[in-house]
């Protein structure tokens, strides 16, 4: 088993919507699931749809050849994390509602102390974070010609910043053809709003540092760093957590545009007992059959108090 932390360096704004953000908004992360797919889509272009289901049916299996993290803020050589909704033996969350309602992100030495039990001061996240812009665009009426205006926001990040994810592979050959992929995907894009030049990356590979290989090697409480869809024989482990929905268009190889079934998932930061739930991967295919099964990613990945 190999595991490293995968760096990819912005070159350009990102645009990842969301049915459930309103689909002109954006996320400031990549989640695992949209990580995921987009890899998968790499993957396709790069060793063909033999491949991609040989390697999808490992999946399927619950045998997975690779686990992800979503991605996440970095800024220079501090690496942000979603707030651990963990629970402390007085009941209390961990920092208090405050600094829930006042931050998304906390840097990885503050992520360690809550699941010590600690409560920050604050939310500590100084600069570095991505920050939200708005843009007009204008749509075409396919009959009339006539022009719209709408809006779009995209994460603008600073210099020397971008999004950041762990990977752990089971497989040398899989890992290789990760590392091709990941690198395909940088030069076509992450998200939405490619044709306008959006999601644009460099992707680097590094070691662990040895603060949050602690942290994957720790014990309870379990915090999830990526989107989880547990078993239903896995349901009653979590502790703190919120639930998010995915749903949104589906990607077809083939330019088919439908919906895909919407799915639910314990998001990121959700905490769990021992032990935390493996997930699944989650058939997504509409009823208008693209051709094709659609799935999105729900194997939990963790970070535990360091023992």
């Amino acid at each position: 088993m190999s595991r490293r932390l995968v760096r990819l360096r912005l070159l350009a704004p990102l645009h990842i919507g969301s049915s459930t953000l309103g689909e002109e908004d954006t996320y400031d992360h990549a989640p695992s699931d949209t990580l995921f797919s987009a890899v998968c889509h790499a993957y396709l272009s790069a060793f063909g749809t033999e491949e991609l289901e040989r390697m999808l049916g490992r999946f399927r299996a619950g045998e997975p050849p690779f686990l992800l993290s979503s991605a996440f803020p970095y800024h220079r050589e501090e690496l942000f994390l979603p707030l651990p909704r963990v629970v402390p033996p007085d009941g209390e969350r961990a920092g208090g509602k405050k600094l829930l309602k006042e931050t998304s992100w906390v840097p990885l030495g503050v992520f360690s102390r809550m699941l010590g039990g600690e409560a920050p001061d604050g939310p500590g996240e100084g600069g570095g974070l991505p920050r939200r812009e708005l843009l007009p665009r204008v749509a075409l009426d396919r009959e009339s010609s006539a022009s719209g205006i709408y809006y779009v926001r995209r994460a603008v990040f600073p210099e020397g910043g971008g999004l950041w994810f762990l990977l752990e592979t089971r497989d040398e050959e899989i890992e290789g053809r990760l590392v091709r992929a990941l690198h395909l995907l940088g030069e076509t894009g992450l998200g939405g709003e490619r044709t306008m030049g959006s999601g644009l990356f460099e992707p680097s590979f590094s070691e662990v540092p040895r603060a949050l290989a602690g942290l994957l090697s720790g014990g309870p409480p379990y915090v999830a760093v990526s989107r989880v869809a547990p078993r239903p024989e896995e349901l009653g482990a979590e502790e703190g957590y919120a639930l998010v929905e995915s749903r949104g268009w589906l990607l077809s190889p083939g330019g088919v545009q439908r919906r895909r079934r919407s799915a639910w998932f314990f998001a990121e930061g959700s905490s769990f007992r021992e032990p935390p739930p493996a997930g699944r991967l989650l058939d997504v295919t509409p009823a208008a059959d693209p051709g094709h099964r659609v799935y999105r990613y729900g194997f939990g990945m963790y970070l535990g108090r360091s023992r």
